[in-house]
């Protein structure tokens, strides 16, 4: 479940639980109360840039960045011949989609780490995540969350259907 020690208003880093429950909670500094509906939400819609990094020896590495601030998403593959270079535009509507989709996806709840001990070879990642508060990072080495084929499905989709 998220962590969210911020209240959504006056942005003071403390919470508690309201009427003994674990999914409200109460602000000590303004009052304001809120739920994890709303934690959830506001966790997502702090997103500013997402940066997805999947590298394989034999095919190369591609990279994905959607920049929330920007209203953009740019997609490189720099080791192919000949390389990879695209950047376009995206609309509040279609942020709003992708912002919901990663709900969906549930990926600010991914484990850090996915690692298969034992294995030299095959696809590594990393997904970085920025908002006005932290960086999360996750990543990992042949395994991945539940949710990953639909996760780079998405972000494909995205780059498709992007105005260049």
């Amino acid at each position: 479940m998220l962590q969210f020690v911020q209240c959504p208003v006056c942005y003071v880093e403390n919470k508690r639980p309201l009427y003994d429950s674990v999914e409200n909670f109460i602000c000590h500094h303004c009052s304001h109360e809120w739920n994890q509906q709303e934690v959830t939400a506001l966790a997502y819609e702090n997103i500013q840039k997402l940066r997805l990094s999947v590298s394989s020896f034999d095919a190369g590495e591609d990279i994905y960045e959607l920049d929330f601030v920007q209203s953009s998403i740019h997609f490189k593959r720099p080791f192919n011949q000949p390389s990879i270079d695209t950047h376009g535009i995206l609309s509040e509507k279609e942020l709003k989609r992708i912002r919901k989709r990663l709900i969906q996806l549930d990926v600010l709840n991914w484990s850090d780490e996915y690692i298969m001990e034992h294995v030299l070879d095959g696809t590594m990642w990393s997904l970085q995540i920025d908002t006005p508060f932290e960086r999360i990072e996750k990543h990992g080495h042949q395994e991945f969350p539940k949710q990953w084929d639909s996760f780079v499905q998405c972000l494909e989709n995205i780059r498709r259907n992007a105005s260049i």
